[in-house]
């Protein structure tokens, strides 16, 4: 894993946008304390997890936290999502957020995902007009259509998305 971080940096990857995960929270010592009524580890396997997750982060800094999850059980699926959907560029977050299960999905992740959509729109369409010499009169015009094209297809993204 060191290893594969420091290839990926050298190669000029983001750091801001590494995300640490621990998958299969439900089998961190003591696995037989995992509680399978609740889909949720014991408080010894919180205390477990809390120190692996301390050790993974200051191997691996990164500006969103060490997230543990369990995916066959779907504990802390919704948290590992929003953190992804943070995590990812602009242009990626609608198209990875509509393939997210619906009960792994968040308001908080949905309402960034449309608002980084519309982000995108602005800047695609600003580089658009740029590429033209317009007149002041129809740049104030663009302007305007611009603001009500982005209001618009924001408010569509449920559907598009």
């Amino acid at each position: 894993d060191i290893a594969m971080h420091q290839f990926l940096l050298n190669e000029g990857a983001d750091p801001s946008r590494f995300l640490f995960v621990l998958s299969h929270a439900d089998r961190v010592f003591p696995a037989e304390e995992w509680n399978d009524t609740e889909k949720c580890p014991s408080r010894q396997q919180e205390l477990s997890l809390a120190t692996v997750t301390a050790r993974v982060a200051t191997l691996f800094p990164s500006s969103f936290p060490v997230l543990s999850v369990a995916a066959p059980v779907g504990w802390n699926l919704p948290a590992l999502v929003s953190l992804m959907i943070h995590a990812l560029p602009p242009q990626a977050t609608s198209a990875v957020y509509s393939h997210i299960r619906g009960e792994n999905r968040s308001e908080q992740a949905r309402k960034h995902a449309q608002q980084t959509f519309g982000d995108a729109i602005g800047k695609s369409f600003d580089a658009a007009v740029a590429q033209f010499s317009f007149p002041a009169w129809m740049l104030q015009l663009l302007r305007k259509a611009r603001d009500r094209i982005i209001h618009l297809l924001v408010t569509l993204w449920d559907r598009l998305f």
